[in-house]
């Protein structure tokens, strides 16, 4: 755990930079398309989260994507920032079924009448 926190510590500003470009172009899509600032702002860490670890994480598996360090630095930030939005996604459509299975079990509660009243 602590060569990761130290290899995350030495990541150079390149990087740091393209993901948050990422984070923001996805946050921008997330408040046009579906109109919540709030969902883009709450979305901008985990995005930009996954961005910052992703690059860390596979050069630690030894996986390249390219020989060229710069453009290996964007396509494995581009990886992790989609990486992000599916892992919210997914949670998302979890809490969705989650909440629709317990709504469903509930039985409605039938609202008592009055006595209809005889006018004279």
């Amino acid at each position: 755990m602590q060569d990761l926190w130290w290899q995350l510590q030495s990541t150079d500003s390149f990087t740091v930079y393209v993901a948050m470009g990422f984070a923001l172009a996805v946050c921008w899509f997330i408040y046009e398309i579906v109109g919540s600032p709030m969902l883009a702002c709450v979305s901008a860490p985990v995005l930009l989260l996954g961005g910052i670890l992703s690059p860390t994480l596979l050069g630690r598996a030894m996986i390249t994507l390219s020989y060229d360090r710069t453009i290996n630095s964007v396509a494995a930030s581009a990886i992790g920032t989609l990486f992000g939005l599916f892992l919210m996604l997914l949670l998302n459509w979890l809490w969705t079924l989650a909440v629709e299975y317990r709504v469903k079990r509930t039985k409605l509660v039938a609202i008592p009448t009055r006595a209809s009243r005889i006018r004279r």
